[in-house]
């Protein structure tokens, strides 16, 4: 007895597809009480009821409690109540027995009893599993008591049936769709995104088997499969692959050849299916396929197979056309997704390889670049005839010129590998526009132009963000407004936005009279490699990386102009309130110092830059000049020779004034600063006066560059911002210390150039040639600063670092400088992690040299012995040389002072060295013993030095031990610094002579 022609659905007028849906939980038993059919939701939760088996050996009697499970027993009291119970599951069954016409089988029309809706899960049912309506009760009344109610009722039943039917599968028509969109969002790839769908399509319509096929260049392969955990399917999946599907072979076969579904009711029975004989095996007879289709081709195929035999079902096809399209749409945006990750992938990796060879590509020219920088500054400061100067100057803007464009190249590189990140410092907005306005100043087509800056008083001096970006979008603007403006005017002004209590919006507009910029290029302009117009020069990545730089910030820039009526730029960025002193403000020099130091700077040094003041501002006389309390120096040039006469000297010494900020006088006898000098008015005496005061880093005075003239006269901006940026060449040299320096590179023009200027700067320079040559200088003598390339044979820099900081031994630090034409933020942080201590980009100008040097406060200590360096000396021991250099900087007054000062701050850093040991505040231990380090190494106290640098560095474990042995060892070297200072003083004292 099956399904397909159950004489229990006959005899109550139903089809066994009716009789199916209408009792699910049905029991068909022979005379011998043997199961000959069970319903479809029973057989699911009690899989051991198999045709054949006998009832006595799955299921027990409850109720009637005296009732037996005998053929005989149960017809005779068919019309009583029944409960069953399955043993294995414990479900329980409640209904009536039906004896069939032919009185050789019973029906056991029964549906679950359960007595809360847990157990309903418990048994692994759900609601669908249900008959709409049980059909029992009335079933047996309308037998029992009228005949044409059961007609009526079976009618009832049939029509609520059939819709309850028609609603379970429109439900499960509903939930596939829902589950199939819910798979094909969680899917990662296309062959996921199908194979996810047979087990859900395969339990929502009870079916026992699927598997799916991928549509290769001349076939179909097996690419998934599944099956019901009752249906032995393995052989046959395993069959399908090693199977492969031409077009129109099989049931994927035909689908791919038609493009279109396909049913088999048989597929046993069909010849063209090449694995009719597994499917029979593994009980498989139904079977449907559809197709995947992409772009209009077919993707895939997807087969489903029933153990029943069934025809075909429309809406059942219609079902699978849907989740056909869905399937489809989701391969074909997962194919998208991979496409464009590998897509993505490749532009990264060209990204990459683009950057590595733009890096590349950079220090390669930048080697060659820094010899034709570097020894055009040097030679320029030699004395020169005029074509020759002119030359060299042309050189130097070529190479300046290229080093912009390679800069540029490297920033939209950094940009597009989003590898900027802004270095927020504290600034002064004034220094700013000073130094901007330097910078423009000095450019060749300024000097026709009326080139002014204001600050409005509102906007705070100082302020807290990246000054190297804001500085370069400044210049990057007024360069372009000098280069595109013939006559007129260019201005810079700095304004306040908006304001809160942290931060402000400051807006820096640049405004020009010049050529304008038509409407249609406007937004053109900010794009990379766009100009005006071709005969305009330049490579076009100005603005685009300068509006790339304001967005950095959080700001933007814009552009109004009119062609032919002038442009302006407007950069606002919001930032924040600074402190009143910019952070690694250098050293302040005085200018007793920087006369100190004129005996050893070579005396050119000044010739050459006091001879280029008077060629820039066309003047008859230049003059340099240094004053301070206790004498006067000076270097005049008059007629571009140098001024011997004592008349002449007193003439230079007494036209000198020192102003706070860069003057120009056009006629001096109208000036009272000059009238009452009899020197100046006296014929010819002096007219024309025009001077830029020598400022050292922290805006004290040391002197003045000045240009004079006999007749009154004006002075260009360009001229004037020249002769500011001379005085500042001076001042470098001036506040230089003469120093001891180790230079290692391996290319010979790099070598002679980084000699040379540090020679220039008064210097005395030891040069070698790879990182292991540098290691042993090192060690063989002491040095004030080493300038270290990083790109050199035998060992790198990098490497020749940590040797030279493993070597000090918690001594005193020497300051290591690499040296790289490698520009990138990585490149940085790898040197100073190797224990450098700054890092200088080529090409390294002499400028540049001198700036660090002053940053970095470096001091000469070249009477210092190595084994005063190096070797571990007792607490006692103190280096007199460093002591004795401390005394001459500070003074007899200034030295004792701050060697009572010294003591309390040693005794007050070992007690909290003590406390935070104590505590096992290991952070703390650290900070307190870097402070100790630099108090003991100013005061030459080596020892404790080294024992303080230990202890920064020393692991957790360790740590507790060191900071004791400093504790202890501290307290001794205090003492010998007081007595050695103490001695000195009294020494130096006793040799000054009487008044």
């Amino acid at each position: 007895m099956n399904g397909a022609h159950s004489p229990a659905a006959a005899a109550i007028g139903m089809s066994p597809e009716q009789f199916a849906a209408a009792f699910p939980f049905h029991l068909a038993l022979g005379r011998d009480l043997t199961l000959l059919q069970a319903g479809r939701a029973l057989r699911r939760v009690a899989p051991d009821l198999v045709p054949g088996a006998s009832i006595a050996q799955s299921m027990d009697l409850i109720r009637p409690e005296e009732g037996q499970l005998s053929f005989e027993w149960i017809v005779a009291n068919r019309a009583r109540f029944f409960l069953l119970q399955h043993r294995s599951t414990g479900l329980r069954l409640r209904g009536e027995f039906v004896l069939l016409p032919d009185a050789q089988a019973l029906v056991f029309l029964a549906s679950p009893w359960l007595n809360d809706s847990s157990e309903l899960t418990s048994f692994g049912l759900e609601l669908g599993d249900f008959a709409v309506h049980d059909p029992m009760t009335d079933l047996l009344f309308v037998l029992q008591f009228n005949k044409q109610a059961l007609e009526d009722a079976t009618l009832l039943n049939k029509r609520l049936t059939l819709g309850q039917a028609d609603l379970r599968r429109a439900n499960a028509r509903l939930s596939l769709q829902f589950r199939v969109a819910s798979l094909m969002s969680q899917a990662s790839t296309p062959i996921e995104a199908a194979a996810s769908l047979l087990e859900p399509i395969c339990a929502a319509l009870g079916w026992q088997c699927g598997g799916l096929w991928i549509a290769r260049e001349n076939c179909l392969q097996y690419a998934a499969g599944w099956h019901a955990p009752e249906c032995d399917a393995e052989a046959f999946l395993k069959a399908s692959g090693e199977t492969d599907m031409e077009r129109g072979i099989g049931l994927p076969g035909r689908v791919w050849k038609s493009l279109a579904a396909a049913w088999i009711e048989d597929v046993t029975r069909d010849p063209n299916f090449p694995r009719a004989a597994a499917a029979a095996r593994a009980g498989l007879r139904s079977a449907h396929a559809f197709p995947l289709l992409v772009r209009g081709e077919v993707w895939g195929v997807v087969e489903l197979f029933s153990a029943e035999p069934l025809p075909p079902d429309q809406q059942l096809i219609v079902t699978f056309a849907s989740v056909s399209g869905q399937v489809s749409q989701a391969i074909e945006r997962l194919e998208a997704q991979e496409q464009l990750r590998i897509a993505k992938d490749k532009a990264l990796a060209l990204s990459e390889e683009r950057g590595r060879y733009v890096s590349t590509v950079s220090h390669e020219i930048r080697t060659p670049l820094n010899a034709v920088i570097g020894m055009t500054s040097v030679i320029k400061s030699l004395p020169l005839d005029r074509e020759v100067r002119d030359g060299i100057l042309t050189i130097e803007q070529a190479g300046e010129h290229l080093l912009s464009i390679i800069n540029n190249v490297l920033d939209i590189e950094r940009i597009d590998a989003g590898a900027m990140p802004l270095d927020i410092v504290n600034f002064d907005v004034h220094d700013l526009v000073a130094h901007v306005m330097r910078v423009i100043g000095a450019l060749p087509a300024a000097r026709a132009l009326a080139i002014d800056s204001s600050v409005d008083p509102e906007v705070p001096r100082f302020l807290l963000g990246d000054l190297g970006r804001v500085n370069q979008i400044l210049v990057n603007l007024m360069s372009n407004a000098v280069k595109f403006t013939e006559r007129g005017s260019v201005r810079l002004r700095v304004s306040l936005q908006a304001t809160d209590a942290d931060r402000v919006n400051v807006r820096f507009t640049v405004r020009d009279t010049g050529i304008g910029i038509p409407q249609s290029m406007q937004e053109k302009v900010f794009e990379p490699f766009e100009r005006v117009s071709v005969s305009s020069s330049g490579t076009g990545l100005g603005l685009a990386i300068c509006r790339e730089f304001a967005k950095r910030m959080g700001g933007e820039l814009t552009l109004e102009s009119i062609e032919g009526g002038g442009s302006t730029f407007t950069f606002s960025a919001p930032l924040q309130r600074g402190s009143q002193q910019p952070a690694n403000e250098p050293q302040r020099v005085s200018a007793l110092h920087a006369l100190d130091i004129l005996d050893s700077v070579p005396e050119r040094a000044f010739d050459a830059l006091v001879d280029e003041a008077a060629r820039v501002c066309e003047a008859p006389i230049a003059l340099l000049s240094l004053v301070d309390e206790h004498r006067q120096w000076f270097k005049a040039k008059v007629g571009l020779k140098a001024s011997q006469t004592p008349r002449e000297q007193a003439f230079c010494a007494h036209a000198i004034l020192t102003p706070e900020r860069p003057m120009v006088v056009p006629d001096a006898h109208n000036d009272p600063r000059f009238s009452a000098n009899p020197l100046v008015t006296a014929d010819p005496g002096i007219r024309f006066y025009a001077a830029a005061p020598l400022v050292d880093a922290t805006g004290h005075a040391l002197g003045t560059l000045c240009v004079l003239d006999r007749v009154p006269r004006e002075l260009s901006a360009a001229q004037l911002a020249e002769l500011q940026r001379l005085a500042g060449k001076v001042t470098a040299l001036l506040t230089a210390r003469r120093l001891r320096v180790l230079v290692a590179e391996d290319t010979p023009a790099s070598q002679l150039v980084l000699r040379l200027m540090l020679e220039q700067l008064g210097h005395s320079v030891r040069v070698v040639g790879d990182g292991e040559q540098a290691v042993r200088a090192f060690a063989e003598e002491p040095f004030d600063l080493v300038l270290l390339d990083i790109q050199m044979p035998v060992m790198d820099g990098l490497e020749a670092a940590r040797a030279m900081r493993r070597h000090e031994r918690g001594g005193r630090d020497c300051p290591i400088v690499g040296l790289s034409a490698y520009a990138t933020q990585k490149d940085r942080e790898s040197a100073i992690e190797s224990g450098m201590t700054s890092y200088l980009v080529k090409p390294v100008r002499a400028s540049d040299v001198a700036t660090l040097i002053a940053q970095l406060k470096v001091r000469a200590s070249t009477s210092m012995a190595p084994a005063a360096r190096h070797a571990a000396a007792g607490a006692d021991t103190v280096d007199e040389a460093a002591l004795r250099q401390l005394s001459q900087d500070l003074g007899p007054d200034g030295m004792a002072a701050t060697l009572a000062q010294f003591e309390l701050d040693a005794r007050a850093g070992l007690e909290r060295l003590r406390a935070s040991a104590a505590a096992d505040d290991g952070d703390q231990v650290r900070k307190t013993a870097h402070r100790l380090k630099g108090l003991f190494l100013q005061f030459g106290a080596s020892a404790a030095a080294r024992h303080a640098a230990e202890l920064e560095r020393a692991p957790g474990g360790p740590q507790a031990q060191a900071a004791q042995q400093l504790i202890e060892l501290g307290p001794a070297a205090i003492a010998a610094v007081r007595t050695a200072a103490r001695e000195m003083l009294a020494a130096e004292a006793g040799s000054l002579p009487h008044s």
